[in-house]
């Protein structure tokens, strides 16, 4: 992303959380941006059509990241500007989808997971048939909410599964899921989308767990319009994110905790996002 925010002629779009995350050297695009690098947070991918529209003698590119969440609004956002005939419009693709990473935490011989507490907003689009592989294997899925309440009830219900050793993806959060989830919503992500192996910083290579461009919507692809070189991401020796994210440590006994890594200076991705457990542990331990 940095190399390609740099680039001249060129708008880089992006979600202002993303702002702050290190990538390999340390930089981070609000670095960049205050060196001149022209980065524009967007609150939606559909603000990209008016800059693009707007911008005509530069290429506007979107860092399309999240999960089953954002996707879904981003391929829409390419299949209008197909429709449109917008050609400077281009999406860098670092996406990924849940189930796979689930698949991988269970199969991964040092972990011993009894159950998994599913997000709520992704299994809104997802729903909650997405998970019946998770109860095939023997664990309890429970899908929340994000409110306290939410949380304290889905824990109550995983431990009521466990007790009566009856598996089964529960809805906790029903006021936003369904079983068959946003079946328009999967059909545009699908339509633009492919999946393919991602890289989770943390965690490595999990097989299908990213998305890419089918060849129909190729010309919106970032990497189709500019040569990037190979950038292999270095992750921190010290930084204990992945096994913070497998539940193997606890946040403060990473060595960077509190130190190096910090809200306002993240090292790792547990410590970028609010939503993070490292960042979250910070601001309540």
């Amino acid at each position: 992303a940095l190399f390609l925010a740099k680039q001249k002629d060129l708008i880089f779009a992006t979600f202002g959380d993303m702002l702050k995350v290190p990538g390999t050297g340390g930089e981070s695009l609000q670095e960049i941006r205050a060196n001149g690098a022209d980065v524009r947070i967007v609150a939606s991918a559909l603000d990209c059509i008016d800059i693009a529209e707007k911008n005509k003698d530069k290429e506007v590119m979107f860092m399309g990241i999240g999960f089953e969440t954002t996707s879904p609004t981003i391929a829409s956002v390419v299949k209008t500007c197909a429709k449109k005939g917008i050609s400077n419009f281009s999406v860098f693709s670092v996406h990924k989808v849940v189930p796979p990473a689930i698949d991988a935490l269970i199969n991964d011989p040092a972990l011993s997971i009894d159950g998994f507490m599913c997000p709520g907003h992704v299994s809104v689009i997802l729903g909650s048939d997405a998970y019946i592989p998770i109860i095939q294997k023997n664990r309890a899925a429970v899908i929340t909410g994000f409110e306290p309440v939410d949380i304290l009830e889905g824990i109550f219900m995983m431990l009521g599964q466990m007790l009566k050793k009856e598996k089964s993806v529960e809805i906790q959060y029903s006021r936003g899921v369904r079983p068959e989830g946003n079946v328009r919503a999967l059909t545009v992500m699908n339509e633009v989308f492919c999946t393919s192996d991602a890289d989770w910083r943390g965690l490595g290579v999990i097989p299908g767990s990213g998305l890419k461009f089918r060849t129909e919507y190729a010309a919106f692809d970032v990497l189709r319009k500019i040569d990037v070189p190979e950038i292999k991401s270095q992750e921190h020796k010290a930084c204990a994110c992945g096994d913070i994210l497998k539940g193997i440590k606890y946040p403060h006994e990473c060595p960077l905790f509190k130190k190096a890594c910090t809200p306002t200076h993240p090292i790792g991705p547990c410590m970028v996002s609010t939503e993070g457990s490292c960042a979250a542990y910070y601001k309540y331990s």
